[in-house]
């Protein structure tokens, strides 16, 4: 009798550690989600402000080019918005060399339904809606898509754009994708980003 007074007196003391150890470990798990969120948001800062080294040093230490802020944005939407080519570049390739597929990350949409694109041409950053064209394309996306993709007011990049080139632009790139089709059209965007490049 006492020895099973004894067993049901250590329950308890178990039953203590065993809780002591899950709360332990949820706490462990907050605190690498709030690590995370804090290495995701010195992203968005550094694509604001295009400073590539601090991205460069903020994706190796576990930052997520995909992660979204409140609003849906990516890194890439913010250094779209700020007119950072150099810093989508770096962002679009980094992803990309992480296993992540282009055409994902540019198409990837806000709250509002806008993409990187959207961002871009309403700010009039023509070099930025001619970079996503390029890559887009080398990943095998279909620009019409990318082009007619609508936010959440019915607008696509061409109807935000306020800068005369880049509706012309991405009107040229529309309508040669829906003249020569998808199979022909491919190669020859890539050819001539390879062109405008050299």
């Amino acid at each position: 009798m006492e020895q099973r007074q004894e067993k049901q007196h250590n329950k308890p003391k178990k039953l203590h550690e065993r809780t002591k150890q899950v709360l332990a470990s949820a706490a462990r798990s907050i605190k690498r989600v709030f690590a995370a969120k804090k290495l995701d948001r010195a992203l968005w800062r550094a694509a604001t402000t295009g400073d590539n080294k601090a991205i460069k040093r903020l994706l190796n230490a576990g930052a997520s080019i995909a992660a979204k802020d409140r609003a849906g944005c990516t890194a890439l939407h913010y250094a779209a918005l700020n007119g950072r080519a150099e810093t989508c570049a770096l962002l679009i390739d980094k992803y990309t060399e992480s296993g992540g597929k282009a055409k994902a990350l540019i198409a990837a949409k806000s709250n509002n339904d806008g993409t990187a694109l959207h961002f871009a041409a309403e700010n009039g950053h023509t070099k930025i809606c001619v970079l996503f064209v390029e890559k887009y394309a080398k990943a095998g996306g279909d620009l019409k898509e990318l082009i007619t993709i609508k936010n959440d007011e019915g607008r696509t990049a061409i109807d935000l754009s306020f800068n005369t080139q880049i509706p012309q632009f991405l009107g040229s790139i529309e309508k040669l994708s829906a003249a020569m089709g998808k199979e022909m059209f491919r190669p020859f965007i890539i050819s001539f980003s390879d062109c405008i490049a050299a």
